[in-house]
């Protein structure tokens, strides 16, 4: 399981720092600490059979995986194109444990949330301030503040850069 994470988010990473991919992934905190994740990736115009390759290369060499998964492709028209939306996410709620075990540095009490983004990238981006993803959180109680602009009720989205994963960054939240 580790393996795929860190070669999935490798891939991932790629895709999205070349600008070939938009990804938003959101996780939905439980009262009992389960986390539903679920992931949006919406390739640029034009590179559609690469994604399209690459998710059917995960489903063959990470079969075991992806049976905890669902995914699904849907065809979303904007501004008179046709875009393929892939869709993923866990078939069962995962745990804060679960996460750690997968060297996630995370850690969540019920009132304070901290996640610990590592330095990935081993050059400085050229365009550091370029947003890679969107990590939304859902929590089961109101924020009270957190280490980004975007707090709506239960809700934080932090906009990673291309900065954000060179020097690596700390997520916090706590709430009322």
């Amino acid at each position: 399981m580790k393996k795929f994470v860190l070669v999935f988010l490798m891939f991932s990473l790629v895709f999205v720092l070349f600008g070939c991919l938009d990804m938003e992934t959101t996780w939905t905190i439980k009262e009992d600490n389960s986390i539903v994740i679920k992931t949006i990736l919406i390739p640029a115009f034009g590179y559609e059979d690469e994604m399209n390759t690459y998710f059917q290369a995960f489903k063959i060499g990470f079969a075991p995986l992806f049976k905890k998964m669902v995914f699904s492709k849907r065809i979303v028209t904007k501004d008179y194109i046709d875009y393929d939306v892939y869709y993923l996410q866990m078939k069962e709620p995962i745990t804060l444990k679960e996460l750690q075990d997968l060297d996630f540095n995370i850690s969540f009490n019920g009132n304070v949330f901290e996640f610990e983004i590592p330095k990935i990238l081993d050059s400085e981006p050229y365009s550091p301030d370029d947003v890679v993803f969107n990590l939304v959180i859902e929590f089961p109680k109101a924020v009270d503040i957190a280490n980004s602009t975007l707090i709506d009720g239960k809700k934080v989205t932090w906009k990673i850069t291309k900065q954000m994963l060179y020097t690596g960054t700390l997520l916090k939240a706590y709430l009322k």
